[in-house]
């Protein structure tokens, strides 16, 4: 009888971890919040700006201890190792014209993410902007074209590997070539191939839309 109601409640247990809902960041409690000037985002606003740098406060709030703050803008990362509850800090941003999405990740001990995003997007305005982004769009047009002429030009050449191999295969079942135990063996394809050539398809719609 004992060993049955052990059983019985390692059966409950088991039964009740699984159906138990995963812990998210705000069952947890991380909070995150980003503001500039006393005016503060939600994660995944847009927000216009004219300013050149803005100064980005971030404050994080947590139930467990806190571990690791990581703040990003343009692919450029700040780690810091944090501990206690809370944790306040500010940046520096130099904006780009178009977008600039600020992101702030906060992880506590216990491996517990939130992550916080806001996009300052900032407008061309004068000669000078406008033309750096001209420039960047011709640059994404040309490294694209570039892109596009070296698939082709792989193309090309797996196409006549692919050629010269079905000659040889036509010339060697001509003369009665190799077979093994009777059976006549099957050309190897070329791997890849057809993955290629809709990738330069792929590239050529995306050059099209530009």
């Amino acid at each position: 009888m004992k060993s049955t109601a052990v059983i019985a409640i390692v059966a409950v247990l088991a039964t009740s971890a699984a159906v138990a809902p995963p812990v998210s960041a705000q069952d947890a409690g991380i909070s995150v919040q980003v503001s500039v000037a006393s005016e503060t985002y939600d994660d995944g606003e847009r927000v216009d700006v004219d300013e050149d740098e803005l100064t980005v406060n971030v404050t994080v709030e947590s139930e467990n201890e806190l571990n690791v703050l990581r703040s990003t803008l343009h692919s450029r990362s700040i780690i810091r190792g944090v501990t206690g509850n809370s944790y306040n800090t500010s940046h520096v941003l130099e904006t780009r014209v178009g977008p600039n999405e600020y992101s702030v990740v906060a992880e506590d001990v216990d491996g517990v993410i939130e992550r916080h995003t806001v996009n300052f997007h900032k407008e061309a305005t004068t000669a000078r902007e406008l033309r750096r982004v001209v420039e960047r769009l011709q640059n994404r047009k040309d490294r694209i074209e570039d892109d596009i002429d070296s698939l082709e030009q792989r193309r090309n050449e797996l196409r006549e590997t692919r050629n010269n191999l079905s000659e040889r295969l036509n010339e060697t079942e001509a003369a009665g070539g190799d077979a093994t135990d009777g059976e006549e063996q099957e050309p190897q394809g070329l791997p890849g191939f057809g993955v290629l050539v809709a990738l330069v398809a792929t590239a050529l719609v995306a050059l099209r839309r530009k």
